[in-house]
This record gives C-alpha cells, structure tokens and sequence, in this order.
C-alpha cells in the first residue's frame, strides 16, 4: 500500500518594526517510500543546519540573525513533517481490530485447483482494511512454466482491500470463508508489525516451492511465530498420518489426467509421512487444524460459491484409456498378422513415447530446484536408453535388439515385484503401460508371432 502524500504547508511571513519583511516558504514535498525517509530526512536536515551555523558565525545584524533563526525553525519543522509519515506506518491496532484467515474454494483454472489462503487486518478504529496475499505471481511471465518446473518462478506479497479481493473470488464463482486468529492485542500488532515488514520491497518476492513455501506455507509460519499458543504448536508437530501426495489427491479425484500426469512427475520426496504442520502447505488443511487446535475461529462464509466441479465420464479416464490400449496391443500381437513395417512402427511409438517421457524425469531430476521433483523412480520403466531402439530396430540389428530388450524386460519384471517395496508410490493408472512395456519387449526377445509378414 502506498504511504506517499504531498504535503503542502503555506507561506509564513513576519513583519518587523513596519520595515523588513521576512518571507518564510515552508517546505512542499512528495515524501519518499518509508524505507527512505530517515535517511532522507537526515541528510535533508543535516545540509540545511550546516548552512544555518555557517551564516550565524559570519553575520552580525540582528535583524538578520533572527530571521536565520527563523530559517532554522522552518527547517526544523520540515525535519519533523519528514518523520510524520514513519511515526504513522508504525501505528498500533485497537482493541477492536483482528486478524481474519481467508480460505478460498477452487476453481475451473489448473492454478486455483488446490484453492488460495490470505490473512485480511481490520480495524474500524484505525480505518485499517488490508487483505495481504501471498500467492501474486505474473501469469505473462516468459517461459512461466519452465520456471514453475525450474523452482525459479519469484511469488510475490500484494496488499488490497477486501472488497476488491472479495470481487475477484466472486467473478470466479469461488467460495470465501473467514476465520479470525484468537491473539492478544499485543500478538496481533507483532502479527501486523511482520506483515507491514513483510511488504517492503526488499522482502515481498519469494522463490516459491509447491510444499515447503507457497501461500499456506507462509501464513502457517506466522500464525505460530505469534501466537504464544505451546499446546496448540506441539499438537501440529505430531503426524498427519500422511504424505504429501495423499494429501493431494483431495484435490485431484475429480481431475484424473491432471493427478495422473503430477503424480507421474513427483518423487519420493512426495511420499514421506508429514506433520499436521506442515499438512498445512494446502488451505483447506490449514482451516481446520487452525480450528482443530484453538488457534482460530470456526469458519464462517463470507461468499457463497458458484462453481461445481462435475465427475469425470469413466470411459475418459487414464486408467479406461490405457487398458484399452493395452487390449488393442494384445489382439494386435497374438492374433493379427501385421507387417514389419506396421508392427515396428507401433513398437517404436510406444517404446519411445516412454523414453521421452523419462528423458523429462532425467531432466527435472538433475536440473530441477524442487526437490520433489527429483529420484523419480519411474525412470526405471520410463527408460530414456529406450531411445536406441530408434536406431537398432529399423537397422534390423536382430541379437542386439534381443539383449538389449532382454536386459529391460527384467529392470520391468524387477519393477513389478518390488512395486510396493521402493520407496515411492507409483500411480496405478501407469500399470497399463507398464504392461505393454513388458509385452513389447518379451515378444520382441521370444517372437510370439512372426512379424516377418511381407504385406504390400
């Protein structure tokens, strides 16, 4: 929020014995950001005292000293309405005031899948309404998602009011419920001290990390850095009975493609048993322990949502999809006779479909910062090596494509068994192409059917 006024103070004039007349100008001026104003104020001072001591040692009349003086008080005065505006930043909250958690329900975009969380500061008294929102991020960003997938998208701090906030939600057909912090008065000014701190220029922009540091994460931290509350902070230190990824599908059972296509992305980091703490990285989860533990409110709607998000058709799902894919590859080994061109055609899109997909997981995994993006086991079936199959199948380097494709049944056959021994939980919607993996490459090594079959 800006903090800039001009300030305009009128002219001040003294008439002396009906014969000199002295013309004071008191200063007019745009102040500065608050960050600047003391050292701008004291360099502002300290020049124009510097210059007031110089004339009064060389100057003798007394007229003359006296309107210096003047000059002097003017000078002082300016040095205090310089202050002013810092004395009016660091203003205390009122016993009416509160602070006020705002979580709000998703929406159609895949941004707003997992919803939003904002703290809004009121105070009547004070005419403070400032809802301060942790989750503003350029959409028009260039190469905005290679830097989301890069972990060096900047996330930034924004303040409105919240009627303009409540608007947004609102275009969006998105529900909005409040919960006001339990917080002594002094708590809550400490609270709004870190906010106000929290928006200066040097400290608004954050790289933002999925789990560790998004908009939840940094509303958790605060609400435990002031509330004094021990009970309730012991309490969300114990487990949450579950992952990071359980904790995901919440969100997700309605969208199938997106949950398969992120927990196709996410490692083992993803897997690991969390705290009540930090089960709060998503809003909703941040609302009820919140509440669960005393340290807010029940939750009251402040705006009713529009918006349903419907069930997926179950024929559209990756799971029906994949299936039936694999049944097509059956038919099409055990019964068709297909020609070499057809069939290594069809080998060649799926063996390399699964190469490129792990050549993504290489690459994320080596230059990724999100940690949960990295030893992905799935590379173990999506084999980026899978790639020379480009070149030794259509050069027909028959004893090669065997020992190669030999060596990769077993790394699938080794996949299979130990499934639920890794140390990541795979997606059951990748089973299905596991499985025509594994197909593909015994029949490649065994030759189930000749596919040697000249057809023009």
């Amino acid at each position: 929020m800006a903090l800039c006024h001009r300030i305009n103070i009128p002219c001040i004039k003294i008439c002396l014995a009906n014969k000199a007349l002295i013309s004071i100008s008191l200063p007019t001026f745009t102040p500065p950001k608050p960050a600047r104003y003391i050292t701008f104020a004291t360099k502002w001072a300290t020049c124009h005292l510097e210059t007031i001591f110089m004339q009064l040692s060389g100057e003798k009349n007394k007229l003359i000293k006296l309107g210096i003086i003047l000059k002097g008080f003017q000078n002082l005065l300016g040095f205090i309405l310089l202050l002013l505006p810092i004395l009016a930043s660091a203003q205390s909250l009122s016993e009416e005031a509160k602070i006020t958690i705002l979580t709000c329900g998703p929406a159609q975009p895949m941004y707003a899948t997992f919803g939003h969380i904002a703290l809004w500061v009121s105070d009547p008294a004070s005419h403070i309404d400032e809802v301060y929102n942790f989750g503003t991020f350029d959409s028009g960003t260039s190469n905005f998602y290679i830097k989301f997938l890069g972990g060096s998208l900047q996330y930034a701090l924004s303040v409105t009011n919240l009627k303009s906030f409540l608007r947004e939600y609102k275009n969006e057909g998105r529900w909005v419920k409040g919960q006001d912090l339990i917080l002594s008065n002094e708590q809550m000014n400490a609270f709004y001290n870190s906010l106000q701190k929290a928006n200066q220029p040097e400290n608004r922009y954050y790289r933002y990390d999925f789990f560790r540091d998004n908009c939840s994460t940094k509303i958790i931290e605060l609400i435990l850095g002031h509330c004094g509350n021990v009970a309730a902070i012991d309490s969300l230190n114990k487990p949450a009975n579950m992952s990071y990824r359980k904790g995901l599908k919440h969100y997700l059972v309605r969208r199938p493609w997106m949950q398969f296509g992120i927990n196709l992305l996410l490692g083992p980091f993803a897997d690991q048993e969390i705290s009540r703490k930090q089960s709060c990285f998503m809003p909703d989860f941040l609302m009820a322990e919140t509440e669960a533990t005393g340290l807010a409110t029940s939750p009251e709607i402040l705006l009713d949502g529009s918006y349903k998000e419907g069930y997926p058709n179950d024929f559209g799902t990756p799971m029906s999809i994949l299936w039936l894919i694999m049944f097509l590859l059956v038919i099409k080994v055990f019964w068709l006779n297909t020609s070499k061109k057809i069939s290594n055609g069809i080998d060649l899109f799926i063996f390399t479909s699964a190469a490129l997909l792990g050549l993504l997981f290489l690459v994320l995994w080596i230059w990724s910062d999100h940690v949960s993006l990295q030893f992905n086991f799935n590379i173990l079936w999506a084999n980026p090596l899978l790639l020379i199959l480009l070149w030794i199948i259509p050069a027909e380097k028959t004893k090669f494509i065997r020992a190669f494709l030999m060596v990769y049944a077993l790394l699938l056959f080794y996949f299979l068994i130990n499934y639920n021994r890794l140390p990541q939980k795979f997606p059951l919607d990748a089973m299905p192409i596991v499985s025509m993996l594994v197909l593909l490459a015994v029949n490649r090594v065994f030759q189930f059917r000749k596919m040697e079959v000249e057809i023009e």
